[in-house]
């Protein structure tokens, strides 16, 4: 991976947390439209990437709808679940 792809990825990274932690749930395609990025996928992966110990081990609830779309929430020192 390039040093601009790392970038790249690091200020989308920035970007979907600065969302979230805003409370509320967000489906990945909420954070597609909100971040205005393609593909789909990369919703996701930034999702996991902030999971990960290097990007913070932020705690980010999945949940799924009961018509099938899943729902991403921040959980933790500035967003605590009700």
């Amino acid at each position: 991976m390039s040093v601009e792809q790392t970038m790249c990825k690091s200020s989308l990274n920035a970007k979907t947390l600065a969302v979230l932690k805003r409370g509320g749930r967000y489906s990945a395609m909420d954070l597609v439209r909100e971040l205005n990025v393609s593909p789909f996928t990369q919703i996701t992966a930034r999702i996991r990437d902030l999971r990960k110990a290097k990007h913070g081990c932020h705690n980010i609830l999945c949940l799924r709808d009961a018509d099938g779309v899943y729902r991403y929430e921040l959980i933790g020192a500035n967003n605590e679940a009700a």
